[in-house]
This record gives structure tokens, sequence and C-alpha cells, in this order.
């Protein structure tokens, strides 16, 4: 049998898998995980109740004066700074709950497996949103930069080791 966690290691533990949790459910992380067709999963960090605590403890506890943005693809906002602060008080919280109520337990060796799936679909799911979202802006601009001297039907033809790598590589994008 092999030894348990240390107890600093169940609390960090405690902690990650109910922040990240959390912070899953109020972006677009948990929606780009679970994938329905027909279906878009909002983020419920701007649906209720979330949006209304957030921007309750933004004008009582923060003091940010309202209407706060919470709409748009930027989470650079205060709406958004305000929710992961709170955020991350709760997960103090619960993980200090958690802590008190299961001291018994060493180890979570199959929760931790499931919660390493989770973030590592978390992970590739947020890279191709990036990716897809960089790539429907950059692709065009940078086609068009390519091809803004010379109109489409004037481009001369020429053999293809006399293109530019970079060319033949926008071509198969």
């Amino acid at each position: 049998m092999a030894p348990g966690w240390s107890a600093a290691t169940r609390v960090a533990f405690r902690f990650c898998f109910v922040y990240f949790g959390l912070y899953a459910l109020a972006t677009q992380v948990a929606g780009g995980i679970l994938l329905l067709p027909g279906v878009q999963t909002p983020a419920l960090g701007t649906a209720w109740p979330m949006r209304d605590v957030t921007l309750w403890l933004a004008e009582h506890v923060f003091g940010a004066t309202p209407p706060l943005v919470y709409t748009g693809n930027s989470g650079d906002t205060v709406f958004h700074w305000v929710q992961t602060a709170w955020l991350l008080i709760v997960a103090i919280a619960v993980t200090a709950i958690w802590s008190a109520a299961d001291r018994r337990r060493t180890e979570y060796v199959t929760l931790h497996a499931w919660f390493r799936l989770f973030v590592r679909f978390a992970l590739v799911s947020q890279m191709f949103y990036y990716g897809m979202a960089k790539g429907a802006v950059a692709v065009p601009a940078a086609l068009a930069a390519h091809h803004a001297d010379r109109p489409a039907r004037r481009r001369p033809l020429r053999p293809r080791s006399a293109r530019h790598r970079v060319h033949g590589a926008w071509c198969f994008a």
C-alpha cells in the first residue's frame, strides 16, 4: 500500500479542485469541454446568480460604480476581476470546510486522475478556441496583406519552386 499524501498536498489539491472547477463554470472553459450539437453552453459567470453576486460585491465591497461591462471576449474588466476575487474566497472557504470534514482521508488518487483529465481537456479546448479565434482574424488579414499590391486576376502564374515557402503554407491553411 502506497503512503498517503501529506496534509499540505491534500489541502492544495482540494483548493485547486474547487477553484478550477468554479472558474471553469464561471467562464467559457466548461462550455468548451461540454460540446453538444445545437446547444451552446453559456458561461455561468454572466448568468444569474453569479452575475448578481458579482455586481453586488463590485458595488458594495469593491466600490466599483455601475454599470459594469461583462459582455464581449475580454476577461480584463472590473466585473471579471471582482468575480475572480470572490471565486478565490469561496474556494478558500470550501477548502477549509472540506479539509475539516474529510481530515481522515490520506489521498485522492481517483479524484486526482479525473481532475487531471478535466484540466487537460480544458486546456486543449481553450487552445483550440484561442487558435480558431486568432486564426479567423489573422489568416484573412495576412492573405489580404500578402496580395494587397496585386489583384488576384493579374497575379502571374509561377511554378511552385519559385514561390516563397510561407505563401505555400497559407495556400493550404
